[in-house]
């Protein structure tokens, strides 16, 4: 079985330092869909059935996007930042 994975998040920026310092940590926070698409026919039979089982619709999944990182003002009107993201899609109890 072939498929796809995309996902969709709007995230918000904190700053916990002014915008005037050289160095700024911040953190990241937000949330979006994650889609599952299904790109070709179920292999028969499934691999590891006892483990999981593939399914053959496509499937929407909430999403959480959390994260953190540190902003370095190297001049005036350049920055170089590093980021550390962490995030993944809910997991029903099915």
């Amino acid at each position: 079985m072939q498929g796809q994975s995309h996902t969709f998040t709007y995230d918000l920026l904190f700053h916990l330092k002014e915008r005037e310092h050289s160095i700024r940590p911040f953190f990241v926070a937000g949330g979006g869909m994650k889609s599952y698409v299904v790109a070709g026919p179920a292999s028969f039979p499934q691999p590891i059935p006892n483990i999981a089982s593939l399914v053959t619709v496509d499937e929407w999944k909430p999403v959480i996007s959390l994260g953190g990182g540190v902003k370095f003002r190297l001049y005036k009107n350049i920055i170089l930042r590093g980021d550390f993201p962490f995030g993944g899609a809910w997991r029903s109890s099915e």
